[in-house]
């Protein structure tokens, strides 16, 4: 603190006595010589007045004073602010580890600049600085004592920017080609400054492949409401495949968040009407090799109103494919055919139609079971649109041979055609060279309740045929199979008597008619093409030809 001094001529020994003007009390010092060192810590800032009195070994006194100034100390404190932040969250500043005299400690005052301008000083040593967009801001914070003291402190805070988070309400789904996908909604979130300059894009990748601008064909993006939300929807008007459709969403400032949506394009449902040759001959007696024309109609099921499977929207049928084959060698491929429009108006129906060259061999007839399968973008694997085409050289030895449809009215038995629908039949009966023996085979398809059945004969048994009037009746042995799923038939019944009576009334054979019975050898009856009540009587053709010689 300093030093003083006294004077005293006739003593040898002193006290002196210290008021240092704090409040702290006095301080009494034993002195052997007229001059002094006094020493004091003052506690806080101020003018004061420093009192010395000295009494010496007689008892007399003296006093001296001092002014003593004593300066503030400035507050200390740790800056505690981060060096960068998200966008939208929170710059936390504090003043942590502050130091200053004892007195001032208790009452120190802290103020935070987010880059607005300070606050008021309050006794919280930390603030929260709200963010609202990317970029660089200033931070300050600033401590000060009861006397005004104070200490600033300064940091740059980098705010990041971020990405929008974008999301989905229908992450997959399945759809059939050219149907209407169940609409996707798409919301992107990102801090308020960015939400009105959010723009999206699109993308798509189809199976394993890689991702191609844009969306496929049949669907679009659309903003709706307020911003940051979009709409996915329309048709899948593309081949069936995996697809994933990734929305990317960008901001001002170039982030960009994306969100994925899986759409599952299946074939699309469509039927098939056979309309090919259901009876062909080679060109000679001699001749095994014949050209049988297999055609179909082939719809799209937007064009099939009141089916179970009918849908609003139609694609293209000529997207599908066809192949024609023989369902009685496992689906050997007979050929297959490109779909061309009946009318340029309307895509949803077709035609295809493709030669089949058929070789009987050394047999003079045979009948074949054609299925149509279609393929492609569109889906039909039926054992109900199953014909039969028969395939016959034109003889003039004694046999009956045929093929073509009914289209059933009074169809009975345990197993009947269902009214409006068509049983499609062939069969070639004949004696062998010698006379002695009967050879030949009948194939014929009966629908009924959503199953297909399949009549074949395992032997012919006897026939009467007579050419000058055309009419001929042959029995013999068959089976019948349930084949709804051609891969997985299911046996009916085995060695069932089957009996056919028929006219042929000349060609082309649009006059000719047939009756198609087959009885239970358990008793009862499984199938008639025409009942009227006590028996089977024969029905016009729908189509086709029967031949009697």
């Amino acid at each position: 603190m300093g030093s003083g001094s006294f004077t005293d001529a006739d003593s040898t020994s002193w006290s002196a006595t210290v008021d240092y003007g704090d409040a702290s009390g006095t301080q009494t010092l034993a002195l052997s010589s007229q001059t002094f060192s006094l020493s004091h810590v003052y506690r806080d800032n101020g003018v004061y007045t420093a009192t010395v009195t000295v009494t010496d070994d007689s008892g007399a006194q003296g006093s001296g004073t001092t002014t003593v100034t004593v300066n503030d100390v400035l507050p200390k404190a740790t800056f505690n602010a981060l060096a960068s932040v998200n966008e939208g969250d929170a710059t936390l500043l504090s003043l942590s580890n502050p130091t200053d005299v004892p007195a001032d400690l208790p009452t120190l005052q802290y103020a935070f600049d987010c880059g607005a301008g300070y606050g008021a000083f309050g006794s919280n040593n930390s603030a929260s600085c709200p963010t609202a967009d990317n970029g660089s801001r200033v931070v300050k914070g600033e401590v000060k004592d009861k006397d005004g003291g104070a200490t600033e402190y300064t940091a740059n805070v980098t705010i990041l920017n971020v990405a929008p988070a974008v999301s989905n309400d229908h992450a997959s789904q399945a759809v059939q080609y050219s149907d209407t996908i169940g609409s996707v909604g798409i919301t992107a979130a990102d801090v308020a400054a960015d939400m009105p300059g959010l723009a999206a894009t699109t993308s798509f990748k189809k199976d394993a492949g890689s991702f191609q601008v844009g969306l496929p064909t049949g669907l679009t993006l659309t903003p709706v409401g307020s911003a940051g939300t979009w709409s996915l929807a329309g048709r899948a008007q593309v081949a069936p495949g995996a697809y994933t459709v990734r929305v990317t969403v960008t901001d001002k400032d170039g982030g960009a968040g994306n969100t994925d949506v899986g759409i599952t394009v299946v074939a699309e449902d469509a039927r098939v009407t056979y309309t090919g040759a259901m009876f062909a001959s080679t060109a000679s007696a001699t001749t095994n090799a014949a050209t049988v024309t297999l055609s179909a109609t082939i719809q799209d099921i937007t064009a099939v109103t009141g089916d179970p499977a009918f849908d609003p929207d139609a694609g293209d049928i000529r997207n599908a494919t066809v192949t024609f084959v023989d369902r009685d060698h496992a689906n050997a491929v007979l050929c297959t055919a490109p779909i061309g429009l009946v009318s340029a108006t309307d895509s949803k129906t077709g035609t295809a139609t493709c030669n089949w060259a058929a070789n009987l061999g050394t047999q003079d007839s045979a009948s074949y079971t054609i299925g149509v399968i279609v393929g492609g973008f569109y889906i039909r694997n039926s054992s109900a649109d199953d014909a039969v085409a028969t395939v016959a050289k034109p003889l003039t030895t004694s046999f009956i041979t045929g093929g073509g449809t009914l289209l059933n009215q009074a169809s009975a038995g345990m197993v009947p055609s269902a009214a409006g629908q068509k049983t499609n039949f062939g069969f070639n009966v004949k004696y062998n060279k010698s006379g002695a023996n009967l050879q030949g085979q009948v194939n014929i398809i009966v629908r009924n309740g959503g199953h297909t059945y399949q009549i074949k004969s395992n032997s012919i048994t006897s026939l009467a045929a007579e050419s000058t009037t055309g009419t001929a009746t042959f029995n013999g042995k068959a089976s019948i199979q349930d084949i709804t799923d051609p891969l997985n038939p299911v046996s009916v019944d085995g060695n069932a008597s089957l009996q056919l009576t028929l006219t042929d009334r000349g060609e082309p054979g649009t006059s000719d008619s047939i009756a198609i019975t087959l009885w239970n050898k358990a008793g009862g009856l499984w199938f008639a093409s025409a009942w009227d009540g006590a028996k089977t009587i024969e029905q016009a053709l729908n189509g086709g030809n029967l031949v009697v010689r």
